[in-house]
């Protein structure tokens, strides 16, 4: 039997005295504010004046979003964080392997994950969609 593992490992670093409690009241809270009490669903420490975010088998991306934004909404309103993840597994299973990345600012959070790429080349590929024009 095979494994699946959602891993990341990201970092906000420089925290304020101020940025370090609202995090740990933040993240130690039993439930998040829609009462789901698998709240955070991720990894987290605090390391020196570093908040390190990561997942070694699962974690919550909507959840990991979802609270940098309003992190970021609070202390660092112009400023952006990014995770890339990686969907993998135990053994070489064909289409097992996948990932994403987040785009998170004060503003919101844009996401992207492979599987959705590639099902947009194959439309691409087969004339049912307009490739998307690269960026200059």
């Amino acid at each position: 039997m095979a494994n699946n593992y959602l891993q990341f490992s990201e970092e906000i670093l420089e925290l304020t005295l101020e940025e370090k409690a609202w995090v740990v009241k933040e993240l130690e809270a039993r439930e998040d504010k829609n009462g789901d009490s698998s709240w955070p669903d991720f990894a987290w420490d605090l390391e020196l004046n570093n908040l390190w975010i990561h997942a070694d088998e699962y974690g919550n991306l909507d959840n990991v979003g979802d609270f940098v934004c309003r992190f970021l909404r609070k202390f660092r309103p112009k400023d952006f964080f990014v995770l890339s993840w990686a969907e993998v597994c135990s053994k070489p299973r064909i289409h097992e392997f996948a990932g994403g990345a987040l785009f998170v600012t004060s503003k919101g959070v844009s996401s992207m994950n492979t599987e959705s790429w590639l099902e947009d080349q194959k439309k691409v590929f087969k004339g049912k969609k307009k490739a998307r024009k690269k960026p200059k």
